[in-house]
C-alpha cells in the first residue's frame, strides 16, 4: 500500500466543500498517474465524519467526485462510496457462546475480523481484537457501489468482498503488529490534519515548510468568490498554492 498526501483548508464544517473535494480528487488522480503512468480504473472512497443526519451530503460529494474524475480521465469512473462511523455509543458485540481461554477464564470479546451485517448495505467490523474490556466496532455504510459487478477480469466488489477488503487493509498500519480499529488511510488522514493544524499559527507568521520559507495568507472572507477567499501558501512565486502538503505516493512505512 502506497499513500499520497494532500491537505486543504476550509471553513469548519462536517461537510467537505465542493471546491475542496474537487481539488482532493484532482490531486489524488494526478499522484496516481505520476506513480503508475496510467489513470485509475475505479474509485473506492472511504469517508469519515458524516453523521446519520448528513447522509444527503454524501450524494453531493459523490457528484463532485464524479465530476472531478471525469474532467481528468475523460470518462466517468465507477465509484464505491463508504461512510465510516467509529463513534458507536451504547453498542457492543459479545460472543454468543461463552468460551474459555488457556487460563480457564471466560472470553468476553469477539475475535479480530468479526463482522455483523446490518441490512443490505452496511456492516459492523471489529478489526482490532480486544485484550481487556469490550472491543468497539466501526460501522461502514455503503452509500453507492458501482463496482459490484465483475469488470475486465476483476472480481466484483460485492458486500462480502468489501468486508474482506476493509478488514485486510486494517493490517497495513506500519506501527502496529496487528490489525488496527480504523482503516489506515483514515488514521493517516487524522494524523496529517492534526499535524497541519498545529503548524497553522506558525505558517501565518512565516516558517520553513518542507524546506522553503512559506507564509499562509488568509484573504478577506467578505469579498470575492469561494476561490478568492481560500487560504493559500505564499512561497515567493506568483502562483497561489492551496495544497498545504503536496506529497505524491511514497512507501507508507516512511510516511
Amino acid at each position: 500500500m502506497r499513500l499520497g498526501h494532500s491537505c486543504f483548508i476550509q471553513k469548519k464544517s462536517d461537510c467537505i466543500s465542493d471546491l475542496v473535494l474537487r481539488y482532493i480528487i484532482t490531486v489524488s488522480i494526478d499522484h496516481y498517474f505520476s506513480e503508475n503512468n496510467f489513470f485509475p480504473e475505479r474509485i473506492l472512497f472511504f469517508r469519515d465524519g458524516i453523521s446519520d443526519g448528513n447522509f444527503g451530503q454524501a450524494e453531493v460529494e459523490i457528484q463532485n467526485i464524479r465530476g472531478a474524475a471525469t474532467g481528468i480521465v475523460g470518462h466517468p469512473l465507477p465509484i464505491t462510496f463508504v461512510i465510516c462511523q467509529s463513534q458507536q455509543q451504547g453498542f457492543k458485540m459479545v460472543p454468543r457462546d461463552v468460551i474459555m481461554d488457556f487460563r480457564g477464564r471466560p472470553v468476553t470479546n469477539v475475535g479480530s475480523g468479526t463482522v455483523l451485517q446490518s441490512g443490505d448495505n452496511s456492516y459492523y467490523l471489529i478489526a482490532q481484537g480486544g485484550l481487556k474490556g469490550t472491543s468497539k466496532p466501526v460501522k461502514h455504510i455503503v452509500i453507492l457501489n458501482e463496482n459490484e459487478q465483475p469488470e475486465n477480469g476483476h472480481n466484483g466488489l460485492t458486500l462480502q468482498n468489501l468486508m474482506n477488503c476493509t478488514y485486510q487493509m486494517c493490517f497495513k498500519y506500519p506501527t502496529a503488529t496487528k490489525a488496527v480499529r480504523e482503516l489506515p488511510a483514515i488514521k493517516y488522514a487524522k494524523r496529517l490534519a492534526n499535524q497541519v493544524q498545529s503548524e497553522v499559527r506558525f505558517l501565518e507568521n512565516g516558517a520553513n515548510w518542507f524546506g522553503k520559507y512559506t507564509k499562509l495568507v488568509r484573504p478577506n472572507d467578505d469579498t470575492g468568490t469561494e476561490e478568492d477567499q481560500r487560504p493559500y501558501l505564499e512561497t515567493g512565486t506568483s502562483e497561489k498554492q492551496h495544497n498545504l502538503v503536496h506529497m505524491p505516493f511514497r512507501n507508507h512505512l516512511a510516511a
